[in-house]
């Protein structure tokens, strides 16, 4: 998307709905964000199911510590359109939940922690994080989930999917993403796996589907990963250029400078200082 530029305005036409990163000079770390949703009514739930309803507005969870956004099985949540919930969405070990809507997961430590859980429905969310190790969907053995057209902005993993991490344990299967766009500042946009155990039994991770995937950057420097990162491709399907724009075939923008790497790789080198530190 090109748009007409005319001194300090720039216009560009949607026809149809977008999310979208307007940037100008190359410059990705004070971008606007621009979500487009399509216009009409809330979606249908059926009669006598349990609906939790977040108004326009910010939301945070109940003031106590580890608090998170938790739903019960059996659960529809709808985010009306300017809803945004300060926090993280925790679904542990529940089945049949559903989170819809047009509204925002703002500075959450994970934006969806998906915990022994099945049959779930994540669709039209958006979320970002900026706190070191803060991923978008997280999923620790699951299956039946179901995540589409979402937009995750994340200071690490974008989508993870797991059978063993920290202290879950157990196989993962029949999750699919689709049409998603993924944003990982200082990690993977997609990781699967890369924890596992299977010290005591074989875990088993299958059925994994991405289809329809825009990554806005994939900015790594971890030397496992650099092979994966010489493989991707960056789309730019939902990135409009300002007056220099980017370079199509590059994740580093046009005229990125060295501070720019280093403001993007903050918490990975402090990180590293401390491990130094204390060996």
């Amino acid at each position: 998307m090109v748009p007409v530029l005319a001194g300090n305005v720039a216009r560009f036409r949607l026809t149809r709905p977008a999310k979208l990163s307007i940037e100008f000079d190359g410059d990705r770390l004070h971008n606007l964000h621009l979500f487009a949703s399509p216009a009409g009514a809330a979606p249908t739930v059926p009669a006598g199911r349990n609906v939790v309803r977040f108004a326009p507005g910010i939301h945070v969870p109940p003031d106590q510590p580890g608090a998170v956004f938790a739903f019960p099985s059996h659960t529809t949540v709808l985010l009306e359109p300017r809803a945004v919930l300060r926090g993280k969405v925790a679904l542990d070990r529940v089945t049949d939940v559903q989170i819809l809507g047009h509204g925002i997961i703002d500075q959450p430590e994970r934006g969806f922690e998906i915990t022994y859980s099945s049959d779930i429905t994540i669709h039209d969310l958006n979320t970002f994080s900026a706190a070191p190790w803060a991923d978008g969907t997280d999923m620790m053995s699951c299956a039946d989930v179901r995540v589409n057209n979402v937009f995750l902005r994340t200071s690490d993993d974008s989508v993870a999917i797991y059978g063993h991490r920290w202290n879950f344990a157990g196989d993962a299967r029949n999750i699919t993403i689709t049409d998603a766009i993924l944003w990982a500042g200082v990690a993977h946009p997609i990781n699967i796996g890369l924890h596992g155990g299977g010290e005591t039994a074989p875990e088993v991770i299958e059925n994994i589907a991405f289809r329809r995937i825009d990554v806005l950057e994939h900015d790594e420097d971890d030397p496992e990963c650099r092979e994966a990162v010489k493989r991707l491709r960056t789309h730019r399907a939902h990135r409009i250029g300002g007056k220099h724009g980017t370079d199509r075939h590059s994740a580093q923008p046009k005229g990125a400078t060295q501070p720019d790497r280093q403001q993007r790789h903050g918490h990975r080198l402090r990180k590293e200082k401390a491990e130094k530190k204390a060996t």
